[in-house]
Formats: structure tokens, sequence, C-alpha cells
């Protein structure tokens, strides 16, 4: 019997300095059914190049990962809020965006650094 292997998709806040192999300070988890349940909304309603929309595009492969830092930050905060407007209030895709939200803020406040890495 063959079992699906199923991937996660998962948000590293890392450090100054800090090596994306590295254990970073914070994680979030993004499971697949979760992804599958928003990628209709953010394509929709999150325009072109946008973070978020770099960030959603892709669950697996090379094309899932990203390193974001400075003003990537401060973007992806901000499309991760309006799209918890967009969302089912105490929904579990508004509360990913909100966390989403506050890693953004805390790693622009650290000057560090989130990287998306697919496990």
């Amino acid at each position: 019997m063959l079992t699906k292997v199923r991937s996660l998709k998962r948000l590293t806040l890392l450090l100054p300095g800090q090596d994306s192999q590295e254990s970073g300070l914070s994680d979030l988890c993004l499971p697949e059914h979760l992804w599958e349940q928003g990628y209709p909304k953010v394509m929709e309603y999150c325009p072109g190049d946008r973070p978020l929309r770099s960030f959603w595009k892709h669950y697996r492969g090379p094309g899932a990962e990203l390193a974001l830092r400075g003003e990537d930050l401060l973007s992806l905060y901000a499309d991760s809020l309006q799209m918890v407007l967009l969302c089912e209030r105490n929904s579990p895709l508004a509360h990913f965006l909100d966390g989403m939200a506050r890693h953004c803020l805390l790693a622009h406040r650290l000057r560090g650094s989130l990287h998306v890495v697919v496990d």
C-alpha cells in the first residue's frame, strides 16, 4: 500500500547572521489543506508580484522557497492583514494570515528575515 507523503510549508524567522539551515527563532507552519483553501482567494485578490502571492503560488519545489527581508516583510505584513479582512472571522485561514503578519513585524523589528522552507 502506497501512502502519499505530505510536505509541510514552514515560515521560519531568522535573526541576522543565522543560516537558513539552522533552527529559527520562531516557526509558523502552513498545512497543505489550508494552502489549498486560501489559494483561490489569494490569487484573485493579491495583485501581480506581491510577496503574499509569491508565497502562496507554489506549495512544493524550489518555487515554493523564499527569503524575505526589509521592505518585503512590510509588504507581506500589509497583504496578510488585507487578506484577513476577506476571510471568515476566526477561520483557520484568518488565524494563519494574522500569525504571518505578526511574524513579519517581529522579523522587521529584529532586522531579521523570514525564510519559507518546504519539508
